[in-house]
């Protein structure tokens, strides 16, 4: 079993062994110190000890593979293990993405140059296109997806918020990787933060307000039914039965907003005192 999961996982490992592969292969022609940062012109605003560039290897492709490789294992859910070969290619791509953004940083500190920032884009909107459309097959989990307290608490709202966010992510990762590949850095810029903020910020809104939706839904399906076990309070056939009061007002239900008719003849009385007909209960 272990050696049919080992040889699963070899094709993930050797594309996180690459950015280590080209690393050792220029190494002794990159000097002492290199560029470890740019600004959003492309220029060289910081620089650092080669030695950096591995550090940076292990936080990009292998921090993520192990990331989704344990992620599972520890699940309290135990949800993530059934999308099975969905999980599979998700985590493909993610390291893969992963090592593409990694050689690509280590391409440009060696020629200390950064021709076209957006290249950078165009890799993020490809990250964002990817998880688009893995998020409708995304279970229930703590590590993976948009984890909201309102996404947490309910399954029904964990499904529409990553159907909905799924949409979302792709529409706005093919808009990056368009803009990356049409605009110049310095116009785009600004358009792709602003991307990021709403792709970031809607998905959690949506989950927060299908949330209270659900909740409202669920709020009245309760009062009905405490309504029929504790609180009904049957009149007896009289003028109300007209739906009239003893003063004559019209007696309109709280919850259908209908005055009841002669087939309504009963009004129910809550425990806030609001009056709904048979009708509405039923």
């Amino acid at each position: 079993m272990m050696n049919v999961t080992f040889r699963k996982e070899l094709p993930i490992i050797g594309i996180v062994l690459m950015p280590f592969i080209y690393l050792a292969f220029i190494w002794n022609t990159l000097p002492e110190k290199v560029p470890t940062h740019w600004n959003y012109k492309g220029e060289v605003d910081h620089w650092g000890d080669k030695f950096s560039l591995i550090g940076l290897l292990f936080m990009l492709p292998v921090l993520v593979y192990v990331l989704l490789l344990v992620v599972p294992k520890i699940d309290p859910k135990k949800r993530i293990s059934i999308m099975g070969g969905k999980y599979y290619q998700l985590k493909f791509f993610l390291v893969l993405c992963m090592s593409m953004l990694a050689l690509f940083i280590i391409f440009i500190t060696k020629n200390q140059s950064f021709s076209s920032p957006n290249l950078i884009y165009i890799i993020i909107g490809i990250l964002f296109l990817v998880l688009g459309n893995y998020f409708k097959v995304i279970q229930p989990n703590y590590f993976i997806g948009i984890r909201t307290p309102w996404t947490l608490e309910n399954n029904e709202v964990w499904k529409m918020t990553h159907v909905f966010a799924g949409k979302l992510w792709v529409i706005g990762g093919l808009v990056i990787v368009l803009g990356g590949l049409i605009f110049e850095n310095n116009y785009f810029s600004i358009v792709f933060i602003s991307l990021v903020v709403v792709l970031a910020i809607v998905p959690m809104v949506y989950s927060y307000m299908k949330f209270k939706e659900i909740e409202k839904k669920v709020y009245n399906s309760s009062l009905i039914i405490n309504l029929k076990q504790k609180y009904l309070a049957f009149l007896p056939v009289s003028s109300r039965t007209r739906g009239e009061s003893r003063t004559g007002e019209a007696i309109r239900c709280n919850l259908c907003r209908l005055n009841p008719s002669p087939q309504r003849i009963f009004t129910a009385i809550g425990a806030r005192g609001e009056r709904f007909c048979l009708f509405a209960i039923i």
